[in-house]
C-alpha cells in the first residue's frame, strides 16, 4: 500500500490575544470576535483544515457563581440563598449556609467529611420545604440526583444522596463560527466545539492545551475567512468569567487541494488527519571506523584491519613451515 504524504499549499498561524479582540459581552471576556486585516483565501479548488495550536488560559473563574448558574437554593416557597460567586470548601459552603440568619432560623447544616455528605436538619417547630426543583445549587451540595422537593417536618433532616461536588467545571470548550460542525456533542449534537481544552491544573494557575488533549480539526470550504467570532464555555455551555484576566491562542489555517473522485465527477473532502506528535526514537547506527591506508601495508588499498588479519595468517604459515 503506498502511502502519500499530503502537504499543505500554505500555512497561516494566527495569534489571538483576548486583549486585542473585540468583546461581544461587556461583562465576559470569553466571548468576542476578531476582524482579520489580512482575511485567508481559499479557491474553489482547495479546502482549508483549522485547528488550535496552542493556547494558555488562566483558572480564573470560580467553582460557583451566577455566571455558571448554579448558586441558588431555593427553600420554604419563597426563601432564597444565594451563594457568594467564589471558590469554595465544603466547610466553606457550611459556613455560608449556617451564617446566613434567614436559612438559619430554619435549617441547621453539617457535614461529614468521612463521607463527603452534608445532612440539612430542620429547628424549627413547622414543616419546611427545601426546594430543589427550584434550586441551581444541587450538584454542588449533593443533591443533584433529586427530582422533587423535600419535606421536612420539625426536628427531621435529609442527608445528600450524593457527595459534594464542588469540581463544577470539568473542561474548557471553544467555540467558534468557523467549526464546520464536524464535532458531535451528547448534549446538543452537532455542535461549534472547535476545541476541547482539560483542566488538569489548580485554580489561579495557567490552564495550557497539551499533549494529552485530542486535536480537533475543522474543515472550511468558504471562499474567504476574515471574520471569526469565540466563545469559551464549561462543558454545560455556560460562558466562563475570567474576571477580566486576559488570556492567548494560537490558531493554525492549512489550505489542501480538494480531492476529486474523478470515476464518480465529484469532490470529496480530504481524509487528511493530524497525527499526534510523536518522539524520534533513539536507534544507535553502527559505529563506521575509517583508517588511514598506510603505504607499508603489503597490499595497497587494504583497510588496517584487512592488514593486520593478512599478517597473522602469514605468521601463522610461517610457524608451521619452521
Amino acid at each position: 500500500m503506498n502511502i502519500n504524504t499530503i502537504q499543505p499549499i500554505s500555512s497561516t498561524v494566527l495569534h489571538i490575544r483576548s486583549k486585542d479582540a473585540t468583546m461581544l459581552d461587556d461583562n465576559l471576556n470569553t466571548h468576542f470576535n476578531i476582524q482579520l486585516q489580512q482575511p485567508i483565501q481559499i479557491s474553489q479548488e482547495n479546502e482549508c483544515h483549522i485547528f488550535i495550536s496552542q493556547a494558555e488560559i488562566p483558572y480564573s473563574f470560580y467553582c460557583i457563581s451566577s455566571d455558571l448558574n448554579n448558586n441558588v437554593l431555593k427553600y420554604d416557597v419563597d426563601g432564597t440563598l444565594t451563594f457568594p460567586n467564589q471558590n469554595y470548601t465544603p466547610d466553606e459552603l457550611i459556613r455560608v449556609m449556617n451564617d446566613d440568619s434567614t436559612f438559619s432560623s430554619i435549617f441547621n447544616t453539617t457535614y461529614n467529611r468521612f463521607t463527603n455528605k452534608i445532612t440539612i436538619t430542620n429547628n424549627s417547630g413547622e414543616t419546611k420545604e427545601l426546594n430543589w426543583t427550584e434550586s441551581t445549587i444541587n450538584k454542588v451540595l449533593g443533591f443533584g440526583s433529586k427530582t422533587s422537593d423535600d419535606s421536612l417536618t420539625s426536628g427531621s433532616s435529609v442527608s445528600s444522596p450524593d457527595m459534594v461536588n464542588l469540581a463544577t467545571v470539568h473542561s474548557i470548550l471553544v467555540h467558534s463560527n468557523i467549526s464546520q460542525a464536524n464535532v458531535l456533542s451528547t448534549r446538543s449534537g452537532n455542535s461549534t466545539i472547535l476545541q476541547k481544552i482539560s483542566i488538569d491544573v489548580n485554580a489561579y494557575d495557567i490552564i495550557y492545551l497539551n499533549n494529552n488533549d485530542f486535536r480537533t480539526y475543522s474543515v472550511s470550504y468558504a471562499p474567504v475567512i476574515d471574520n471569526i467570532t469565540f466563545r469559551l464555555t464549561d462543558q454545560n455551555n455556560q460562558n466562563l468569567n475570567l474576571n477580566n484576566i486576559n488570556y492567548e491562542m494560537s490558531i493554525i489555517f492549512n489550505i489542501y487541494p480538494k480531492y476529486t473522485d474523478e470515476k464518480n465527477n465529484r469532490t470529496r473532502r480530504q481524509n487528511i488527519l493530524t497525527p499526534p506528535p510523536t518522539e524520534i526514537p533513539n536507534i544507535q547506527l553502527p559505529i563506521t571506523r575509517e583508517n588511514d591506508i598506510n603505504s607499508t601495508h603489503p597490499i595497497e588499498g587494504l583497510s588496517q584491519i584487512e592488514h593486520d588479519s593478512n599478517k597473522i595468517i602469514l605468521d601463522s604459515l610461517l610457524e608451521l613451515q619452521q
